[in-house]
């Protein structure tokens, strides 16, 4: 009964909805991987409301509450996902440059810069971590990367480690 519920949730889809739920989801995912809160998860958040509501008003009787719930089920699995794909790509440095001091020039290739001597410092964030972000560790700012989760301006951090010309922190449990 669920997957025949299932397969009739994508049987009945016109072309518009399609396009709407697609768009929806990638630009929601991009929002996910691009930190902030910008136009792309407002239009992705859009488009799927908007894939959603043409998908169920084509049906009619009892399947409609469950078709609007097995939607949104999928929709959350997948955005779910998406987010734990961004940290997991964090935590491996896979998509994420390598943050420099701010008030250092740039020294592109130049991977000599060592900031080991920061673990174990605490630093002020100086913008919301999202995990990329910037914090004021000993009157300098730094751009770091939060250990996998948000971390709101103003938060105490502790630098957790450095990899070479990365500095990782977390929450400081002051």
């Amino acid at each position: 009964m669920i997957i025949e519920q299932f397969v009739s949730l994508f049987t009945g889809m016109d072309l518009v909805t399609v396009i709407c739920l697609v768009m929806g989801l990638l630009l929601a995912i991009a929002e996910i991987f691009q930190p902030g809160f910008s136009a792309l998860g407002i239009s992705g958040a859009v488009l799927i409301v908007a894939g959603v509501v043409l998908r169920v008003s084509t049906e009619t009787g009892e399947d409609v509450f469950a078709m609007t719930f097995m939607l949104a089920f999928m929709i959350v699995i997948v955005l779910v996902l998406a987010f734990f794909i961004m940290v997991s790509t964090v935590r491996r440095s896979w998509l994420v440059g390598a943050p420099e001091s701010v008030d250092e020039p740039s020294q592109s290739g130049d991977s000599s810069v060592d900031y080991s001597a920061l673990k174990g410092k605490l630093g002020v964030a100086t913008t919301m971590l999202r995990p990329l972000g910037r914090v004021e560790i000993d009157d300098q700012i730094y751009e770091v990367i939060a250990d996998g989760f948000f971390i709101n301006r103003g938060q105490v951090v502790k630098v957790i480690a450095t990899r070479g010309a990365k500095i990782v922190v977390c929450r400081a449990d002051v």
